[in-house]
């Protein structure tokens, strides 16, 4: 008896395995890993920036750079509210008021007092920074007045200022009272958290609209973009600067320098460190020589990137100008690995 059972067991056995599909081999996914030189023109007075995909090496949209002014976390878990640093702008918290409409001009401030946001858009580093508490899903803050240097647009136009007040804020969504100083499109509006962006935003200049500011978060990997970058030695600086950023989400950048971008492989690109930060290519890849009065580009310097999929890509800037010797024109050579 135990030997029958023994071999209807082993039959079982045999026949489901027999029964079972055969397993498909996977075949890797290919990127192409051709060399291609693009040019992005962001204008002599860097007044476009370009949100720029690697999967599909190309540009996903294009706009003015002056197209929003407030951008709102989308992030479920904060609250963070940034400026648009192409502009240059700039913040101060009016402690002594609560008084929204009372504010109706500038307070005296001194330069030191205007805050900014840096470019890695960390909450705690933004102008804003944590102007909330949380718990669980219960908001407290307080009613302060906000002064909202508008900065300037490309070709130094100074765009004025706002006042602004936080009114209510939940997992969902904000709502923001903003006027300008006298009180002219005074608007209580609220803005509502979309999922699929890293930011909504808003535009002030007139009477405030809430707009996409920014392509879907999965979209896009760089942004060449004009920003403000602060120096801290021999003392702190906020200066306008031309560069790119990553979109921290979707993109991991290495520099590193002892690999050139004809040579690198994926092999070496599997062994670098990579880092998350929005400015780790930023605008130091090219120089201004003061004496002959013209930017340089360093095109020996590559950067890897891996993105959220897996893949590789590198890329390397070769020149700043156009054909007709004006700023503003980025080239560069992007592959796969």
């Amino acid at each position: 008896m135990k030997n029958v059972l023994q071999y209807i067991v082993l039959f079982g056995i045999v026949l489901f395995a027999g029964c079972m599909p055969e397993d498909i081999p996977m075949q890797p996914v290919l990127i192409d890993s051709s060399t291609k030189r693009q040019s992005i023109g962001m204008g002599a007075l860097y007044g476009t920036q370009f949100f720029y995909s690697l999967k599909s090496q190309s540009i996903v949209l294009s706009q003015p750079i002056n197209t929003w002014q407030l951008g709102f976390s989308c992030d479920e878990k904060n609250a963070s509210v940034i400026l648009n640093s192409a502009l240059f702008m700039r913040l101060h918290e009016v402690k002594s008021t609560q008084d929204f409409l009372g504010v109706t001009s500038m307070p005296t401030i001194a330069e030191t007092d205007w805050k900014y946001d840096t470019p890695s858009l960390t909450e705690d580093s933004t102008a804003f920074g944590k102007w909330y508490e949380k718990s669980e899903s219960k908001y407290s803050f307080n009613r302060n007045v906000y002064i909202i240097d508008l900065g300037s647009d490309e070709i130094g136009k100074k765009l004025g200022f706002r006042k602004m007040q936080f009114v209510n804020i939940t997992d969902k969504e904000y709502t923001i009272r903003i006027a300008e100083l006298q009180n002219k499109n005074d608007t209580v509006i609220t803005i509502t958290k979309q999922k699929d962006y890293q930011f909504i935003h808003l535009n002030v200049l007139s009477k405030p609209k809430v707009l996409y500011g920014e392509p879907e978060k999965n979209t896009w990997d760089l942004l060449f973009t004009r920003y403000t970058h602060l120096f801290y030695e021999p003392e702190f600086t906020a200066y306008s600067v031309t560069g790119v950023l990553i979109n921290e989400q979707s993109v991991r950048v290495s520099k590193d320098t002892a690999h050139h971008f004809e040579t690198v492989t994926r092999s070496d690109a599997e062994t670098f460190h990579y880092k998350t930060s929005r400015d780790i290519i930023g605008y130091d890849w090219k120089y201004f020589d003061l004496e002959n009065n013209k930017f340089y580009v360093n095109s020996k310097r590559a950067y890897v990137l891996k993105s959220e999929e897996g893949f590789y890509y590198t890329i390397r800037f070769t020149d700043f100008y156009d054909d007709e010797g004006v700023k503003g024109t980025v080239t560069y050579e992007v592959k796969g690995l």
